[in-house]
């Protein structure tokens, strides 16, 4: 016949606030509001979890818009082409605050990341209008378009 161990039982142990402790003797909610206060510190805290608001680490004058510190601009260049704020002003200074393609000078905040649909490979900084302009240009009926006009 088999003996089985009896089960170790302890004492559950308390957070500060009185709920059972999960990690680093803390409860769940207490360990979000201490691991957000130390990520974010700049920022405001509120809500049950200690998710926070407050202001951008990346732009201190803008409003952080994401949970990870960033405002949205930002949020979006790390999301869609992997680029830090040093990789974007790596960028914009090596233009020399300029758009690649019309060479005309604008802000950083200004230009816009333009990149090769197909592989997502970024290319340089553009203004608006360029991007415009390039995202025709990429258009599978643009030989078309080209002898279209040069018929006419």
């Amino acid at each position: 016949m088999a003996t089985y161990k009896t089960a170790y039982t302890r004492e559950a142990i308390k957070c500060v606030c009185g709920r059972q402790a999960v990690s680093k003797g803390l409860c769940n909610k207490c360990y979000m509001r201490a691991y957000n206060k130390i990520k974010y510190p700049n920022a405001i805290a509120r809500g049950e979890y200690g998710i926070r608001h407050g202001m951008a680490t990346c732009h201190p004058d803008r409003p952080m818009k994401r949970s990870d510190g960033l405002c949205g601009p930002c949020h979006q260049r790390v999301l869609l082409y992997k680029l830090t704020l040093d990789d974007l002003i790596t960028m914009y200074k090596a233009q020399n605050g300029l758009c690649k393609l019309c060479k005309s000078p604008y802000e950083q905040d200004a230009l816009i990341v333009e990149h090769n649909h197909t592989t997502g490979k970024v290319r340089g900084l553009v203004c608006q209008s360029c991007n415009i302009v390039i995202s025709n240009a990429e258009h599978p009926l643009i030989h078309l378009a080209l002898a279209y006009v040069e018929e006419v």
